[in-house]
């Protein structure tokens, strides 16, 4: 998978942006330009060039093309007049959502007092206590991760050196990495609940 991610980096996209980035317009001086050695290759091989160049002389023609359609007009409606809004209608509407609310609240606890055990009371605030944990977990991450974001975002130097890595771990999927774990875990006979208990 390793092997994979790097092709599809080298082959498909680092060309593509090195290529895309003559199209920027930027009134300031970036960094420095994208490179690709696949890019470098398909414009000096003259062998490659005089084979690409046909389709791209078609995709050039076809996107001189003229394209004209136009959707049907709709005839114009006479303007009417808006009637300024009632605070007595207002007031009306929010009294009649909030007793519909209420209403609703009163049924569904109702039906909760007659359908629901303790047991399932106590399953729900064991899903709670899991929401909260994750709510922690990722506000937690968001913390760190988005603090080393902008650490390295406002260092250009940086920001060059890390972004391949964090580029390659981005499209690195997660779940070929639970094998090596459940590896781990059995070598060193740790506990396979401990990361998943309540």
């Amino acid at each position: 998978m390793t092997v994979v991610v790097l092709a599809y980096d080298q082959l498909l996209f680092r060309p593509l942006i090195a290529w895309a980035d003559k199209f920027r317009m930027e009134t300031t001086s970036s960094g420095t330009a994208p490179q690709s050695w696949l890019l470098d290759l398909i414009r000096r091989t003259h062998l490659i060039y005089r084979g690409l160049a046909p389709i791209g002389t078609l995709f050039a023609a076809a996107a001189r093309v003229p394209f004209r359609f136009s959707l049907p007009r709709l005839p114009k409606m006479a303007s009417a007049r808006q009637k300024p809004s009632s605070k007595l209608g207002d007031i009306v509407w929010s009294i009649v959502l909030v007793v519909v609310t209420v209403y609703v609240v009163y049924r569904v606890v109702a039906y909760v007092r007659t359908g629901v055990t303790l047991d399932e009371v106590g399953q729900f605030v064991l899903g709670l206590i899991t929401l909260l944990r994750v709510v922690v977990l990722i506000a937690i991450s968001s913390l760190i991760w988005v603090t080393l974001g902008v650490l390295i975002g406002l260092r250009p130097a940086l920001a060059e050196k890390i972004q391949p890595i964090a580029q390659f771990l981005a499209a690195f999927p997660a779940n070929l990495l639970f094998p090596v774990f459940v590896i781990v875990i059995v070598r060193f006979h740790l506990n396979v609940d401990g990361g998943c208990r309540r």
